[in-house]
């Protein structure tokens, strides 16, 4: 009813509302104008170098009610204007362009600004290109017009401050801190030492450049929390008690390799691009691995000094002290892992995009590779890492089949072999773990895709984050299981319940829509193959015999194998039945409700295939005929309002927030006032943010060839609201 009421207020105040937005008009005309072209066409100044002492400028200023903004740039003295300028652009913005000559040798110190500016509220970009890669950035406005470029940077002060940034950027990590003096505390030889704080510090130098590049992204909520991980149980093993293998972590080289790889890549702004050119971006990198190395071997050191004090004293003495510190090393690392865990739960930014599905598969296919085959370990990595891979290329182009179920099915699958200890022949364990690695590749690249903002970055950093857990995972567990020691059958536990409770949280989804739709309209869904697989469980079950022979095999578990099948397979091959005792007519506020979920969800969701054919086809689905091209064209045009050109809008969720009871019943279409929201990715180069489109409006559906369609879809209000990534 509330929605009823405000439909016709709505109507009845149109007449105001149209007097007022007239007046709004008339009084806000050139502020809307203004932030209209700043908008949609930044003013910018771009100074580029073609060949040396050359430069191309370029400046692009709107175009405010028919006038251009009356904005000169200010160039050095010492630059001479070589010819007339070129005047371009369109009914929006100006763009001149002209060459001029500069002796490159006085540019340091040179202002160069903007005039003209007083009096509006433009900003102009800046920005100046060299040759040599070296580039400025500055924004000008009326209160700051100039810019002054500054001298580049000697090797004195480059040396110093790359330096204290990659020393800094390691000594602010106190898991990395507690991780060294564990490892130094730890019995063992030096050497190794000394080769895994190299590798850490070279894979961070790595890994910074590779996220410089865009070639890798990660969160950095990842190696804090595996750093501290480690640091935890490291301090445990040191005081007697070991949680996993004793010694799971040595050689440290790969362990430690791998950390530095995760740290690095989450610190790509390290390397400052503005004002370096390319060769001093690559010095920078070089010195501040070298600052990271350097402030490695101070702590080293420190730790060194701790151990050397140990072992002056006596063994009853230095085994007591020992105790103490790795006590404490627990408590510490214990409290700074909480600490990292929790911070998603504070602040969404620091949320990694890695799906926890891939990285407990990840785990349970390391526990599961080293018990039952330690000799052939490298054989099934490799097979994981290339199909994984693979799944991961899939999920950018294709698509795979049973990839809702696959993924939790295969999980529990991997779980079930860790309670079992029949061990599995080698050529029956290599598909299992290839396409188990394959469909896992694929959910995790269909999650990047949609979710990071740089998908192939993120992509990459994921491969490198599951070959650590896979690793970790490979040399933590034992080979033969031992009282008192770790048991594999643990985890295989947690994972199955894992696998369960997420396959349940799908079905939740899958009842709530097409289930729901289908029951409005008096249709079942009959689970066909699942009710198969059930009767050939039952079939399959052991019986209780009065008398057995001595030598009869025991049961080969079949009937449980069945009964996963059919519950992971529950919603495929299924058959719509008429529901006997179903009265036909107009379905209540809440059945209304999820049949228009389900309907706009399909329908708005058809917007983001590439293929206009495809979009037309998956549009009549849910639509009339009639309706296919007028909302194919509308909705479009709505998606993509206000977005910059070169933007990618996805649509991301669709939900019904309001439906009241039906306004009109003509045959069999029924009208409802309802309110919806969809909410749409907006990718552009730099950053994603989320946008929600906010719709009132009346609604028919009807039932054509036995499934609900929308007849006519009447709009009466429409929102924008922009989200920010944090909210998204």
């Amino acid at each position: 009813m509330r929605l009823r009421d405000l439909n016709s207020q709505r109507k009845a105040s149109d007449e105001i509302t149209m007097k007022r937005t007239a007046a709004l008009v008339i009084v806000l005309g050139a502020l809307a104008s203004s932030a209209m072209a700043d908008l949609t066409n930044p003013s910018t100044l771009i100074i580029k170098e073609t060949s040396p002492s050359h430069f191309t400028v370029e400046l692009t200023l709107p175009v405010i009610n028919g006038r251009v903004v009356k904005a000169k740039p200010i160039i050095p003295s010492f630059c001479v204007v070589e010819g007339d300028p070129e005047i371009g652009g369109d009914a929006l913005k100006a763009v001149r362009t002209w060459s001029m000559s500069c002796d490159t040798s006085q540019m340091a110190g040179a202002p160069i600004g903007i005039q003209g500016l007083l009096g509006t509220q433009l900003d102009v970009l800046l920005t100046i290109e060299m040759l040599n890669d070296r580039q400025h950035t500055q924004q000008l406005r009326a209160t700051q017009a100039y810019f002054v470029i500054p001298p580049p940077p000697t090797l004195t002060e480059l040396t110093l401050d790359a330096g204290r940034q990659g020393a800094e950027r390691l000594v602010r990590r106190p898991e990395l801190a507690l991780l060294l003096l564990i490892m130094f505390l730890a019995p063992g030889r030096r050497k190794p030492l000394a080769i895994a704080l190299v590798s850490f510090a070279v894979a961070q130098g790595l890994g910074q450049w590779l996220a410089g590049q865009r070639l890798v992204a990660m969160s950095i909520f990842l190696p804090q929390v595996a750093a501290a991980a480690l640091a935890w149980l490291s301090s445990v093993e040191l005081m007697g008690r070991p949680v996993l293998r004793p010694g799971w972590l040595r050689p440290m080289a790969a362990p430690m390799s791998m950390l530095g790889l995760l740290y690095g890549a989450a610190q790509p702004e390290t390397v400052p691009a503005m004002g370096l050119s390319k060769a001093e971006q690559g010095l920078w990198m070089v010195l501040s691995t070298v600052g990271a190395l350097v402030a490695l071997l101070v702590l080293t050191q420190a730790a060194q000094q701790l151990r050397l004090a140990l072992l002056g004293l006596s063994d009853t003495t230095r085994k007591r002290w020992t105790h103490r510190i790795a006590y404490v090393t627990a408590v510490l690392t214990g409290g700074v892992f909480f600490y990292r865990v929790s911070a998603p739960w504070f602040g969404s930014g620091v949320t990694p995009t890695v799906p926890l599905t891939t990285l407990v598969t990840a785990a349970a296919l390391g526990i599961w590779c080293h018990r039952d085959f330690r000799q052939n370990g490298f054989v099934l990595a490799i097979v994981a890492c290339a199909f994984c891979a693979a799944g991961l290329g899939v999920s950018f182009f294709s698509t795979l089949p049973l990839a809702t179920v696959a993924p939790f099915g295969l999980l529990a699958l991997v779980g079930t072999r860790l309670l079992l200890t029949r061990r599995w022949p080698l050529w029956l364990a290599l598909p299992v773990v290839a396409v188990t690695a394959l469909y896992q590749g694929y959910h995790a690249g269909e999650i990047q895709r949609h979710a990071a903002t740089l998908p192939v970055a993120n992509a990459i950093g994921l491969g490198a984050l599951l070959a650590a857990v896979f690793l970790m995972s490979f040399r933590a567990v034992p080979a033969e299981e031992r009282s008192g020691q770790f048991s594999p059958k643990v985890p295989g536990i947690l994972v199955i319940l894992v696998a369960l409770l997420w396959q349940l949280a799908d079905y939740r989804e899958w009842v709530g829509g097409p289930v729901a739709t289908d029951l409005a309209m008096g249709l079942a869904r009959v689970p066909v193959l699942a009710l198969v697989l059930l009767l050939a469980a039952w079939l399959a079950w052991p019986r209780r015999r009065r008398f057995t022979s001595r030598g009869e095999p025991s049961t080969n578990g079949s009937h449980w194998v069945l009964l996963g099948l059919a519950f992971f397979v529950f919603p495929l091959g299924t058959l719509r039945v008429d529901i006997p005792f179903h009265s036909p007519g107009a379905p209540n506020a809440a059945e209304a409700s999820r049949v228009m979920n389900t309907l706009l969800t399909d329908t708005y969701l058809a917007f983001n295939l590439a293929d206009e054919d495809d979009a037309f086809d998956r549009l009549a689905l849910n639509l009339s005929q009639d309706l296919v091209a007028d909302v194919y064209l509308d909705s479009r045009r709505r998606l993509t309002a206000g977005t910059r050109e070169g933007a990618e809008v996805t649509v991301q969720d669709v939900s019904v927030t309001e439906v009241d009871d039906a306004i009109s019943t003509v045959g069999n279409a029924f009208t409802y006032p309802c309110r919806w929201v969809v909410t749409a990715r907006v990718r552009h180069l730099q950053h994603i943010h989320n946008r929600q489109n906010v719709y009132v409006g009346e609604l028919t559906i009807q039932v054509e060839d036995d499934s609900w369609k929308i007849a006519r879809l009447d709009l009466l209000s429409e929102e924008r609201v922009v989200l920010s990534w944090t909210q998204s």
